[in-house]
């Protein structure tokens, strides 16, 4: 009983540490606002691929949509993903005893592999896949087939590899429960998308529109480009060794999560992926509990110390900038968030840049398709499609931020088109405001 209450205690405490990590430490990204605002827009009564544009499946919006039932919040959005993160945790424990000690390190010395993203929740259903492979459970292919339906219904490319080890494991696995499991979960959600009307528009956003999507997204920034080339190398030369296992497959396949975009922040899943495969093969299985717990420790005390010291300034938490109230924001970062609250408060606007969807929400306005103005994020010929819409609403104000450049995703044909065709009317923070007159 007492070893019962002291792993509660201890993930209850892992719990909290994870919200306010993510909360106070660590970098607030569009991709933040981005998964938040998915599910906000749904609870506020919109359809994606029929209201504002998405290239993810609809599983992982409509999932963290639901304690925005309760409370359409930031804070209730990332309590719930603290669930997940402890359960993604207690998997990797299951499977690795101490040594996932080192794997919750990498997470928070990389915050994007600790922050709300459908990437993250792939990294779950990986590791889920795997416990489920190794396990005894005679229901553990239907189960497996539920979880392959849902990473396929998050991130298809993704998803789509993972199906890879079962295909070429398929003497060993039960074909007709996997794909009973496979078949729930996809009904469901194409009868969502179909009672919404929004099927075509899936097939639009999350297929057709990859192509467009590819041609301008795949990048590969020199460094991360030969890590993740080391990476792979590395694994298939492993793999070879042990191709009877096969989790270490599932690992390989997750390796996808790097891709179109092969930068730094998305490395940081290839980097996390490798370790646990070298987990699975047997490295550092030599370390004992007693050499990494009490450096453990110190790095989470370090960084607990580090959150506190950014309450030194006079800022106040939590703020008052809804639904955002519990998210740490500096006083430079909220001095500028109500200067560009009190310019867009009475204004329908658009802005070109990752925080369109950030001032969307803290003004309470619908989610549209100008809100994600990125190239290949508009579905088949998406560039078009925002044109059009740009010329459908010439009233609106359009800012362009002035230094463009560091939005590479943008897609500059629709930006190019506002500054030839609108009239610069002034500044505001970043930006440059534009308005057809």
């Amino acid at each position: 009983m007492k070893t019962v209450s002291k792993r509660v205690i201890f993930y209850f405490v892992l719990y909290c540490f994870i919200c306010f990590y993510i909360l106070i430490i660590s970098p607030f990204t569009a991709n933040d606002t981005w998964n938040y605002g998915f599910s906000y827009g749904l609870i506020q009564g919109e359809m994606f691929y029929k209201d504002f544009n998405m290239v993810i499946g609809p599983f992982y919006p409509l999932l963290m949509a639901f304690p925005l039932l309760f409370s359409n919040t930031y804070l209730s959005f990332i309590l719930f993903h603290g669930i997940w993160m402890v359960f993604f945790y207690y998997l990797l424990e299951k499977n690795y005893s101490f040594r996932s000690f080192l794997a919750f390190l990498l997470m928070l010395f990389f915050p994007s592999l600790m922050g709300v993203s459908y990437n993250t929740f792939m990294l779950l259903c990986i590791v889920l896949l795997i416990t489920l492979e190794k396990s005894q459970w005679n229901k553990k292919d239907f189960f497996i087939g539920c979880i392959l339906s849902i990473g396929y219904f998050t991130k298809q490319s993704t998803g789509f590899l993972l199906f890879l080890p079962t295909i070429i494991f398929w003497k060993k696995v039960n074909w007709k429960q996997r794909i009973l499991g496979f078949l729930l979960p996809s009904c469901f959600l194409i009868g969502f998308l179909v009672w919404k009307n929004a099927f075509l528009e899936y097939l639009s956003f999350c297929f057709l529109g990859l192509l467009e999507f590819g041609s301008h997204n795949t990048s590969f920034d020199w460094i991360p480009f030969h890590l993740f080339l080391g990476i792979v190398i590395c694994s298939i030369y492993l793999f070879w060794k042990k191709r009877d296992n096969i989790s270490l497959l599932y690992y390989g396949m997750g390796y996808s999560l790097c891709l179109p975009i092969l930068d730094s922040l998305h490395l940081f899943y290839g980097i996390l992926l490798f370790l646990l495969f070298l987990f699975e093969v047997g490295y550092f299985s030599s370390f004992s509990k007693k050499q990494l717990l009490p450096f453990c420790v110190l790095m989470i005390g370090i960084l607990g110390i580090e959150g506190s010291f950014l309450f030194t300034d006079d800022s106040k938490y939590p703020h008052t900038i809804h639904p955002f109230e519990y998210r740490y924001f500096t006083k430079e970062e909220k001095t500028s968030i109500q200067e560009m609250k009190l310019y867009l408060k009475d204004k329908e606007f658009v802005l070109f840049s990752d925080q369109n969807y950030f001032y969307k929400i803290i003004l309470q306005k619908p989610i549209g398709f100008l809100d994600i103005v990125n190239y290949g994020n508009s579905g088949y010929h998406g560039t078009e499609r925002l044109l059009n819409e740009i010329q459908k609403h010439p009233d609106i104000v359009y800012l362009l931020p002035k230094n463009a450049s560091i939005y590479k995703q943008l897609d500059q044909d629709c930006m190019n088109y506002v500054i030839s065709n609108a009239s610069k009317t002034g500044e505001v923070g970043e930006y440059e405001i534009y308005e057809f007159r």
